[in-house]
């Protein structure tokens, strides 16, 4: 069996309007480090020019994908970014499976509104929301969502 162990791209985009990365199985090697499985760039670290556009990107939905070691090995380290995201106007990330023990596993620059739900790590446990650069609109859904559960349970009428 062979294993890449260097894969720098496998599909480029230039200035999409809209995105679905859906029901994706991605395995990277343990060994490797500062990958990312999914990665989306904007190119405005090193633009020439003095006023870059406000997002690059228009939609980008990112749901149901599997993020893991090669032959489910093991977790991955824990300074890997598994999805990376740059100049979306609208980012969800939505039910992804990201095999990371702790840490950041999705990191995200210049984006606009970004919506976390229900992203899981190998111990089962909610992975945190994406730490954003900017002071725009930040939703992590999974508190709200758990917490209104809790309370229906607990209900008295």
């Amino acid at each position: 069996m062979d294993v890449f162990t260097s894969v720098n791209s496998v599909i480029k985009l230039l200035s999409v309007s809209r995105v679905i990365i859906d029901s994706n199985v991605i395995e990277l090697p343990m060994d490797v480090t500062g990958v990312s499985a999914v990665s989306i760039d904007d190119d405005n670290d090193t633009t020439p020019y003095f006023e870059t556009p406000d997002y690059v990107h228009g939609d980008i939905l990112v749901r149901h994908n599997k993020i893991r070691a090669v032959d489910n090995s093991g977790p991955l380290a824990a300074n890997t970014a598994l999805v990376q995201v740059k100049g979306a106007k609208n980012l969800h990330l939505t039910n992804n499976f990201l095999d990371i023990p702790s840490g950041i596993a999705i990191t995200t620059s210049r984006c606009g509104s970004i919506t976390c739900f229900d992203n899981r790590n190998a111990a089962t446990q909610s992975t945190p929301a994406p730490t954003a650069s900017t002071d725009r609109f930040l939703t992590d859904l999974d508190i709200p969502a758990e917490n209104g559960l809790l309370m229906a349970c607990f209900d008295t009428k």
